[in-house]
């Protein structure tokens, strides 16, 4: 059954993906986008033409896709479940967040750093008042997808400015800050995911931000080894503190006595949050489980993690789940996020 959904994606690939009823704005004049790693198109000059405009979402479209398909893979999997109408928007939605998490491993400084954020900032805003045409990839995607789907850019606005606060704070002091940061990041992703599929509503956007929480905590506990490497710890401090973890024995990595009860303590509020987010849901059945299959891949992390006795630096833990793409199939068959 898991090749089903590579032939989903070969069938309905990116070569047929369009946003229907994009309006164009008429502005000719924009400020160039920052230098990216991920970027390998020419992001200047106006977009004055009708074919200009098409041939410019087709361009941003390949790019957003690419983008995720190979910094996001699990969320990947998870867009290709999407109406084909929308998955160009997913995929915007989704290459942003890539683009600005991965602004503080490629500027050489806090100063590069600010500048990209501002630039998104303004992006948006320009985006949302349509004073000026999109010219970064990203950017003219995601103007088509709030035209077309009405998105709230509110959510956009608070992953940017999560994301920038994250750059200069690389330090939680408590599971509270490591929450609101998860709010503002991978629930306002679900929130977007669910606006793509038009659903607005008050229960929906509960459940999306305890299992958006419970992402966010997941995150952190698996990105451990990696960061730790890199001498970076996002661990809240107060639960390091209290099971007397140091930093600098994450960094030296091995054994590290403590560690175990510390990851118990955090991942036991992200399984909270999934409880939360299961007790409100009748019949277990959710017909916008599609714009949530994207949190299975944390929900199996925490259950892994869990049979690895809390050990973050298990090398099992290293490994995507290989059936991962079945899961997903099945949950959006079904319309049940939790079966297994």
């Amino acid at each position: 059954m898991v090749p089903l959904v590579f032939r989903i994606g070969a069938r309905q690939g990116r070569h047929s993906l369009q946003i229907p009823h994009v309006r164009r704005t008429h502005a000719t004049t924009s400020d160039s986008a920052p230098n990216s790693t991920n970027s390998s198109t020419d992001h200047n000059g106006p977009l004055n033409r009708s074919g200009d405009v098409q041939h410019s979402l087709e361009t941003a479209t390949r790019h957003c896709q690419d983008l995720v398909r190979t910094s996001d893979y699990q969320g990947y999997l998870a867009s290709l479940f999407f109406p084909q109408r929308v998955r160009p928007a997913v995929w915007a939605l989704r290459a942003l967040n890539v683009e600005l998490a991965s602004i503080r491993d490629t500027v050489t400084n806090e100063t590069l750093g600010k500048m990209k954020f501002l630039y998104w900032k303004q992006a948006l805003e320009q985006i949302t008042k349509k004073t000026q045409s999109a010219q970064h990839p990203i950017a003219v995607l995601l103007a088509a997808a709030i035209s077309s789907l009405g998105l709230n850019p509110i959510w956009l606005n608070r992953l940017v400015a999560e994301r920038e606060k994250n750059l200069a704070h690389a330090t939680y002091y408590s599971l509270d800050e490591v929450e609101q940061y998860a709010e503002n990041t991978a629930s306002a992703l679900l929130y977007l995911q669910l606006e793509c599929l038009g659903v607005k509503d008050v229960k929906a956007d509960h459940l999306a931000s305890h299992l958006g929480k419970a992402v966010g905590i997941a995150t952190f506990l698996r990105a451990t080894p990696a960061n730790a490497k890199k001498r970076l710890v996002y661990l809240p401090q107060d639960i390091l503190a209290k099971h007397k973890v140091s930093q600098e024995s994450l960094f030296r990595g091995g054994r590290i006595e403590g560690l175990d009860d510390a990851v118990f303590e955090i991942a036991t509020r992200a399984h909270d949050h999934i409880l939360t987010a299961q007790s409100h849901i009748e019949n277990a059945q959710l017909p916008y489980t599609t714009a949530l299959l994207s949190t299975l891949p944390s929900i199996h992390y925490l259950r892994a993690l869990e049979k690895a006795n809390f050990d973050v630096f298990d090398p099992r833990l290293r490994h995507n789940n290989w059936r991962m793409p079945y899961y997903m199939w099945q949950a959006n068959r079904k319309q049940q996020l939790f079966q297994n």
